[in-house]
């Protein structure tokens, strides 16, 4: 009985661990899911993905001509978005030569990398992360994705950065002993006195080199080294346009706007012929890979149900704008497809869709309801239009606005009127009054 319970008990902890895991795809945009497949593939053998002249019934045959959209769309639509910071430290993932279990810590922490590129995590934020990770394989870990570029990510702060920017440029052979050593002291113990020494010039600036127990010849190295150390190394990749990648495309079909899945933005995976097979080592490959298989299926099936049940329900939106937007809350979409709200929740935390007026979040696609029945995005559309085509000199009041919605059926109080008008920032009647 008791070598019984225990079978259950971890099937159930098997069970559970396989649903986070789907969970957390589930989560995953689609440029992170993409980088995610190629380091699946670089670690398992027995997983290739499906090329499109391969043929995959039912995705490929919406593209005549390939895979993306073309008319009403965006001409920048198939502009290379830039490249982002945990996208290029996934790239140098994918390449590096670390162990299964540091590789999997490091490909976490990457997410936890904040856009300075600082790393600093408490014990409490890694155990939440995966609490089965000894704090030993953590500390490899933060060591690996140290050595990644930029010089100085994944380090605690902006002091700590500049002095592993340092430790290169001397691991490297480009700076003396010296100019390292001086470095290192300015940036820990003299920070202020180096930021005056930059602003000054000529004898002024020997003066303060000396001060500063600094040579000549130090002080022409450290100068060189200085525009080479930056104290927030991940601020350049910040300030790049995030990577977009639309998990749908939307495309009116016989007069009614339909959801067209985007072929690049879910990785087709299929087994590997291998060639050997037999042994523990195949045989829990070819486990790992058919689950990885099915999550992807699995994910791939919720977004679709969800975006196709958003875009059915919301059809105004793709030829009105955001004013035609019906009332569906998360909530709905939960109840009208039986999955639990915190589900749906992950499913749209990061999505995009194309339509002809451009790339927007699923989330553009909720409204809460307001009084009248209507959603707010409606209400709030409908008063801005109000006030636009106001006399100037008799500008309406909320109460007037109040009196025009009731006669035509929207019901909304006089107090949310001047709410929803403060947010788009139009002043009261007695300030847009204008004297003729």
């Amino acid at each position: 009985m008791h070598a019984e319970l225990q079978a259950v008990l971890a099937q159930q902890q098997k069970l559970s661990a396989e649903q986070q895991q789907g969970l957390k795809l589930l989560q995953l945009p689609a440029e992170a899911l993409c980088a995610e497949a190629a380091l699946w593939m670089e670690e398992n053998p027995l997983l290739e993905r499906v090329d499109p002249e391969d043929g995959i019934p039912g995705v490929y045959e919406a593209w005549p001509g390939g895979p993306r959209p073309e008319g009403d769309f965006q001409e920048d639509a198939d502009t290379p978005a830039e490249e982002t910071l945990r996208g290029m430290l996934r790239e140098q993932l994918l390449l590096s030569e670390l162990t299964e279990d540091v590789r999997d810590a490091v490909r976490d922490l990457i997410d936890e990398v904040d856009d300075d590129g600082f790393l600093n995590p408490t014990p409490e934020d890694l155990a939440s992360i995966d609490p089965s990770r000894p704090a030993t394989l953590w500390d490899e870990a933060i060591i690996a994705l140290r050595s990644f570029d930029p010089a100085g990510i994944a380090c605690a702060g902006p002091v700590e950065a500049v002095r592993e920017q340092i430790a290169r440029l001397a691991r490297a052979g480009e700076l003396t002993q010296d100019a390292t050593e001086a470095l290192a002291h300015l940036f820990g113990e003299h920070l202020q006195a180096f930021a005056s020494l930059l602003q000054t010039s000529g004898p002024a600036r020997a003066d303060a080199a000396r001060a500063l127990g600094l040579s000549p010849d130090v002080l022409d190295e450290v100068l060189w080294a200085l525009p080479l150390l930056d104290p927030h190394p991940g601020r350049p990749w910040a300030d790049a346009a995030p990577t977009v990648l639309p998990e749908f495309f939307v495309e009116c079909r016989e007069g009614r706007w339909v959801a067209l899945e985007n072929p690049a933005a879910s990785p087709r995976l299929r087994l590997a012929s291998p060639s050997v097979s037999g042994g523990p080592a195949w045989t829990a490959a070819l486990q790992e890979a058919r689950q990885l298989i099915a999550r992807i299926d699995m994910r791939r099936e919720t977004l679709r149900r969800i975006f196709t049940l958003l875009v059915s329900r919301q059809q105004g939106f793709f030829t009105e704008g955001p004013s035609a937007l019906t009332p569906l809350t998360q909530k709905d979409v939960a109840e009208i497809l039986g999955l639990a709200e915190s589900t749906v929740s992950r499913a749209m935390a990061g999505k995009y869709f194309q339509c002809r007026a451009g790339t927007f979040e699923w989330r553009r696609l909720l409204a809460q309801a307001a009084e009248g029945g209507c959603s707010t995005d409606a209400v709030r559309a409908r008063i801005l239009a109000l006030i636009a085509a106001e006399d100037p000199t008799k500008p309406l009041s909320d109460a007037a606005i109040e009196e025009q919605l009731a006669s035509e059926g929207i019901i909304v109080a006089r107090r949310t009127i001047a709410k929803y008008r403060e947010m788009e920032g139009i002043p009261s009647t007695r300030q847009r009054r204008r004297k003729s």
